[in-house]
């Protein structure tokens, strides 16, 4: 089968090529019309080992007070412009109570194949492609790939076996040269500096007796000498530039293309034990879940199966249990290959602080080990808006100033 380059003198003779792999110009592949292509059923990856159990224990070592949530809010209004200082440490505490809050977070390490229409040009020091004459492709999941590592996400190509097909370039048609993009093989382009009329417009002032006053002259643009017009600086006036696709090698390698895609899925939900219902919807869970915890229960294995849910066996609770067989029930996607999964459950101390501010009951939250504030009804401090207000009007009114004075000077 022949397979070598085109020759410069050869370039007329491309549609005789009818016995050889050299095919005839086809539109470009598709890159989005990929194929992905499921696993077989009872395909199971190399990486395996036992399951690492951890042991759970609802017991919080944190002896957070109630002068420690004055503190750590008042240090939260120090770090902010907005929010009144000293407040913390002077108000009417009515109540503290605290609650615990876990965050389920389920890991689903697996991989995708899919198979994508490609090309490459074709150099003339090209040797021989590997086409259908070399045997049948073979399926995506017979080739080994191993992973990098478990839970690293990683994407990696290849060229799948025996599809490789030498045919002219669909751009140009086999010429190695098409017209140029850029001044659409005109040569040139209408400068930018007077639109194409060749005259620019400008401004001085004159002295006309006791002031002065502005007029507007125009002069021949120092761009285009006048034209209008500019070389175009990608085929520099020639009207035709290389193929993008072939390289100006006149023919192309058409494949497919076989990607390898590692992926870690997380999905994670929050379970707030002993809350009530109003704090729920008050304490949004994203901001639980980016809080610090300790690890109360650790589970990994090449699948993470859901517990009986029976009164004797469950995840640090019945409530902690039903959210994590609910995570792992829609962890599978069976168009991809499983490789590992990895189930954590952190528990965070949860702090509500009730308070009293100008008769009004209002509340704050200071939750996990790292005790992060949620205020969002914390009194906020006017004389210091005002004062950030102030300063950016005399920030703003010192650069509209410079502009003005500055378009003055050089005129």
């Amino acid at each position: 089968m022949d397979t070598k380059p085109l020759l410069a003198n050869d370039k007329q003779n491309l549609k005789i090529h009818h016995g050889s792999n050299m095919m005839h110009s086809n539109p470009p592949p598709d890159a989005e019309k990929y194929e992905i292509i499921a696993p077989p059923e009872d395909f199971r990856p190399e990486l395996m080992s036992d399951a690492n159990q951890g042991l759970p224990t609802e017991v919080f070592d944190d002896p957070f007070t109630e002068d420690d949530a004055r503190y750590v809010m008042e240090m939260k209004a120090q770090s902010t412009w907005f929010l009144r200082r000293e407040f913390a440490m002077q108000c009417q505490i009515t109540s503290f109570d605290v609650s615990n809050a876990y965050v389920c977070s389920l890991e689903t390490f697996q991989e995708e194949r899919r198979i994508v229409p490609d090309y490459r040009p074709y150099y003339r020091t090209d040797g021989p492609v590997d086409g259908p004459h070399n045997g049948y492709p073979p399926s995506p999941w017979e080739i080994a790939m191993r992973p990098p590592g478990l839970f690293v996400n990683h994407t990696t190509t290849m060229v799948l076996p025996h599809t490789e097909e030498v045919r002219v370039c669909f751009n140009c048609a086999g010429g190695g040269m098409v017209t140029c993009w850029e001044c659409s093989g005109r040569g040139n382009k209408k400068c930018h500096r007077c639109n194409g009329k060749g005259l620019t417009e400008h401004t001085r002032w004159i002295d006309n007796g006791d002031r002065r006053i502005s007029e507007t002259y125009t002069e021949s643009c120092f761009h285009c000498n006048g034209s209008g017009f500019r070389i175009c600086s990608l085929c520099d006036g020639s009207t035709r530039v290389v193929c993008p696709d072939c390289e100006g090698e006149c023919q192309l390698v058409h494949y497919s293309r076989l990607d390898f895609n590692w992926t870690t899925l997380e999905n994670s939900k929050v379970v707030k034990d002993n809350f009530d219902p109003e704090l729920k919807k008050v304490l949004p869970d994203s901001r639980l879940k980016g809080a610090g915890g300790p690890v109360v229960l650790a589970e990994e294995d090449y699948m993470v199966y859901p517990t009986a849910q029976d009164n004797h066996h469950f995840r640090v609770s019945p409530r902690v249990d039903e959210v994590c067989n609910l995570i792992i029930a829609g962890s599978v996607d069976h168009m991809k290959l499983l490789h590992r999964q990895r189930l954590i459950v952190r528990g965070l101390p949860v702090y509500e602080v009730s308070y009293l501010d100008n008769h009004s009951s209002k509340r704050f939250w200071v939750y996990g080990t790292d005790h992060q504030v949620y205020a969002p009804s914390y009194p906020k401090s006017i004389p210091r808006i005002v004062a950030l207000v102030v300063i950016i009007l005399l920030i703003l009114g010192g650069i509209a100033a410079g502009v003005y004075f500055g378009a003055i000077y050089n005129k």
